[in-house]
């Protein structure tokens, strides 16, 4: 890393446990997470880590090092082949994301925000009228 930018990193943000407690609350718990296409092919191996409410977090990697397939498994819409998504409501239990089905998973998605690698856009609508297109599943008749 750049040692500027480890420095600007270091002054200009505050340690995560200088926050406010409320702000420290687990939202979601990553642990051995693994995503093979085919039986020699692991895009992801091992993949553990927790983020926190407020806490904001990039993935970065290679081409092909796996950042869209673990976006993909988190927001259900490829599923893992091992390990556990735990997501922490604020009210109850801890649940298994990788396990959710139907409208729980529906529910699940609708939570997360994700903007896919290869979207396609209606050319003849504006681009307000694109991006509310994906909130037409969630409309009751």
């Amino acid at each position: 890393m750049n040692s500027s930018l480890a420095a600007v990193a270091e002054t200009d943000f505050q340690p995560f446990t200088d926050l406010d407690a409320g702000l420290q609350r687990k939202v979601l718990s990553v642990r051995n997470l693994t995503k093979a296409y085919h039986a020699q092919h692991k895009v992801l191996d091992g993949i553990s880590f927790d983020l926190h409410a407020g806490e904001m977090v990039g993935v970065i990697g290679r081409s092909g090092a796996g950042k869209s397939t673990l976006l993909h498994v988190l927001n259900g819409t490829h599923s893992a082949s091992g390990g556990e998504i735990l997501s922490y409501p604020e009210v109850g239990m801890p649940h298994d994301v990788s396990k959710l089905k139907g409208r729980s998973l529906n529910a699940w998605r609708s939570q997360c925000g994700m903007i896919f690698q290869d979207f396609c856009l209606v050319p003849r609508l504006d681009v307000l009228t694109n991006v509310l297109l994906g909130r037409l599943s969630r409309l009751q008749p």
